[in-house]
């Protein structure tokens, strides 16, 4: 193995030699050319022909990454030296002018061949590389012509400054009153509001200016826009967090104590000392054109809540479901007519309804059945309540969404604390201590429950619990082979940091023995330039690739796996009455994946599915029927970088992973992370971001 280890520090002390040197900065695709060369180059002269994969991540991260940013960096440079240049030529040129108007002519021109110039993206790998974006450079054009606008002495340019100066300045005070007086409407009507005050300052501050000057240079106006709509939306996002922390403490508070009035009995749910008729007779619209497209048997939540909510006779017959008709109409009417204390009732009504935690009066008996399905229809309600459009980014909706999860983690807490009082669908138990002992046992061990599905290839199954909270809800994880050994508990350690996460297990499944093959048997690997797909099938059958190759072999336990999780998801009370979320990771994507397959044969859904760096199949066919079982998100979260993933599944099965591509499957979300994810063992170690990124709140 020392061997080994000197070769690839050799080959990588090669490549940065023979790179460091060139001429930069190259085209994208010179670049990529240049790098393969160099790279194949290496490997005959430190004579390593059978180079294990993860070797060649190694090196491609330590030479390839930083070529990359080298040549950024260079263009950069460049770009900066450019910007320089036109400075000074038009400090040398501003004073040829006699009147603003042709200055302004002359200015506007002048950006605009310096934007054309800027825009020029061969060198961009990435959208979110900071170089895509031409105006950078243009900004900082127009940076520097500001300073000599304030500066110069030339009697046209201070006229044109003070002018310019002058329509730009807003009064920040009126500005804040008015954010402040739009954050008692719904975010729709915030962001509305909002857009219009910057529409109506852009167009005074327009006025002012054709008052002065004929014609304003465009790119420059363009600019100034861009930054007051920037400042106004930033000021706004910041007033907006404030209100909302303050509404959360408030909430908590006031969901402590209708929940304990709830319990003994004192008010009901949508009770009529917070919601009026009218507020009630809403929200039965809303309930009505919010079921989810394929649920599959509303009518008993929908009749429940007509008997809690309508005050007027309905025949059901001739309900439409999901219609949108008149639901703007209700949001509209159930904002007009409620106040904060009556939709934060409704909020918790509306759980205690969808789980069944609510309280009769006549038996005071709880009940607990919370499907996916039944918290997906909870989402799309608070979501028409409180976004009546379509928000790009999940963030803000996920700020209401938090007081679901508020209320769940007080309604478990209250729950747990209340003698004789059974959690499980069904009548309660006359013995309190066989009631506590259930309690207790609602976390089960299901390795010898289960030891029937387990045959000579699975000897391992089983739940590990990474936090020690209790919830409505569940997410459950999934790690893959290369992370088998690892303390799951650190490895998932950053779920524990999202905003009121619940209750948080990972599956320990039979993948540990293929990790002595990611080490060995792939040793026997032959690639040419570093791309697995140039070998035959022949030279991959004589290698042993095929047979011994990590993926496959744990491909089949993967699939086994996932049924038996589908079948513990389904039939065991204590996972199928609850909301489910799944993560994978790796060979835990395929985990997943058989899971969802299985469980599209039946009835029982999960609620969201997110799938990181995934070693499964992308066969868009498979996953519209594994879409089928995932009540609300499924995310697929991939990295273009990943060679583990790219070289040995497809060794492993001549195919793509969806760990490094889009799975092209309407209502399957598709991020792509290259920006930062360089390999398969990132994903973990940037799961923050990611789920940052994805707008991921408790599941």
């Amino acid at each position: 193995m020392m061997i080994f280890k000197d070769k690839v520090k050799g080959i990588i002390e090669t490549i940065s030699n023979d790179t460091q040197n060139v001429p930069l900065p190259k085209i994208k695709e010179e670049l990529d050319d240049l790098w393969v060369t160099s790279f194949t180059k290496a490997l005959k002269t430190w004579n390593y022909e059978n180079i294990p994969a993860e070797e060649i991540e190694k090196i491609r991260n330590s030479t390839y990454t930083p070529m990359i940013q080298a040549n950024l960096r260079a263009v950069e440079e460049e770009y900066n030296k450019k910007v320089t240049e036109y400075t000074e030529a038009f400090k040398q040129s501003y004073n040829e002018f006699n009147d603003i108007q042709s200055l302004s002519i002359f200015i506007d021109t002048y950006l605009q061949n310096a934007h054309d110039f800027f825009s020029w993206d061969l060198y961009i790998y990435h959208p979110e590389d900071a170089l895509s974006d031409s105006s950078k450079f243009t900004n900082k054009l127009i940076e520097n012509l500001k300073s000599i606008f304030a500066e110069s002495q030339n009697d046209i340019l201070i006229d044109f400054n003070s002018i310019y100066t002058k329509a730009f300045i807003i009064d920040q005070e009126i500005l804040i009153y008015d954010i402040l007086t739009y954050l008692s409407q719904g975010y729709d009507e915030q962001l509305q509001s909002i857009k219009k005050t910057i529409s109506l300052i852009q167009y005074k501050i327009t006025e002012l200016l054709n008052e002065k000057i004929t014609y304003f240079p465009i790119l420059l106006k363009k600019y100034e826009f861009k930054n007051l709509e920037d400042k106004i939306m930033e000021l706004w996002i910041d007033e907006y967090r404030k209100s909302f922390r303050i509404q959360e403490q408030e909430f908590v508070v006031f969901v402590e104590e209708v929940i304990d009035k709830i319990i003994r009995n004192e008010i009901r749910v949508f009770d009529g000392i917070y919601c009026s008729e009218e507020c009630k007779n809403a929200l039965f619209i809303i309930i009505l054109a919010t079921v989810p497209e394929k649920f599959i048997s509303p009518r008993p939540l929908i009749e429940l809540f007509y008997g809690l909510l309508v005050n007027f006779e309905l025949t059901f017959d001739n309900i439409e479901l999901r219609s949108k008709e008149h639901i703007n109409q209700g949001i509209d009417s159930f904002l007009r007519v409620s106040n904060m204390q009556c939709r934060h009732f409704c909020i918790v009504s509306l759980i205690m309804v969808f789980s069944g935690l609510y309280v009769t009066a006549e038996t005071g008996t709880y009940a607990l059945e919370y499907l996916s399905f039944s918290r997906a229809w909870l989402k799309n309600i608070i979501f028409s309540l409180f976004f009546k459009g379509n928000i790009e980014n999940p963030f803000y909706k996920n700020l209401q969404w938090n007081f679901v999860l508020i209320a769940e983690q007080i309604l478990m807490e209250k729950i747990a604390h209340i003698e004789n009082t059974l959690m499980y669908q069904g009548d309660r138990l006359e013995d309190p201590n066989q009631e506590k002992s259930l309690i207790r046992k609602t976390f089960i061990e299901l390795k010898s429950a289960f030891n029937y599905y387990f045959t000579n290839e699975i000897q391992r199954f089983e739940f590990q619990r990474i936090n020690e909270k209790r919830s409505l809800s569940l997410t459950l994880v999934v790690s893959g082979w290369l992370s088998q050994e690892d303390n799951e508990k650190i490895g998932w350690k950053d779920l524990n940091f999202r905003n009121y996460q619940g209750e948080v297990l990972a599956l320990k499944w039979d993948s540990s023995s293929v990790i002595k093959l990611v080490r060995s048997s792939i040793e026997k690997a032959s690639i040419l330039i570093g791309i697995a797909s140039c070998l035959s099938l022949n030279n991959m059958l004589a290698a042993g690739l095929i047979m011994k190759n990590p993926f496959n072999v744990s491909s089949e336990k993967a699939q086994r796996t996932g049924k038996i999780l589908a079948e513990v998801l389904s039939s065991e009370e204590y996972y199928s009455k609850k909301p489910i979320a799944l993560i994978g990771f790796s060979l835990g994507c395929k985990v997943i994946f058989s899971c969802l397959e299985e469980l599209a044969k039946g009835n029982t859904k999960v609620s969201d599915v997110i799938l990181m760096g995934g070693a499964a199949e992308n066969d868009p066919k498979r996953w519209e029927v594994a879409r089928k079982a995932v009540a609300g998100r499924l995310v697929n979260i991939y990295s273009k970088n990943d060679w583990t993933l790219s070289i040995l599944y497809y060794m492993a099965t001549f195919k793509k992973a969806v760990g490094n591509e889009k799975i092209m499957v309407s209502d399957i979300e598709n991020y792509d992370v290259s920006d930062f994810i360089d390999g398969h063992m990132e994903y973990r170690k940037y799961l923050s971001p990611i789920l940052d990124r994805i707008g991921y709140s408790n599941r």
